[in-house]
């Protein structure tokens, strides 16, 4: 069974701290987009709630454009 886990990332742009996520399996990077958000919150809970239901990273982008305006 694959194990997946993510992480929140902080960038600092111009316009502030853009949040993103990282992913890794098995010790292996494997997903990493790092201007999701400059909200905080919003991005911690995506990474909690991607952990928990051990979402496989090849559907991240599907599952971002589906909650993001």
């Amino acid at each position: 069974m694959k194990y997946f886990w993510y992480t929140l990332t902080a960038t600092t742009t111009e316009n502030g701290c853009a949040y993103g996520l990282h992913a890794e399996e098995e010790g292996t990077s494997v997903l990493s987009i790092r201007d999701i958000s400059h909200d905080a919150p919003f991005v911690e809970r995506l990474v909690g709630l991607f952990n928990f239901g051990q979402l496989d990273p090849v559907h991240v982008l599907d599952v971002l454009e589906d909650l993001l305006p």
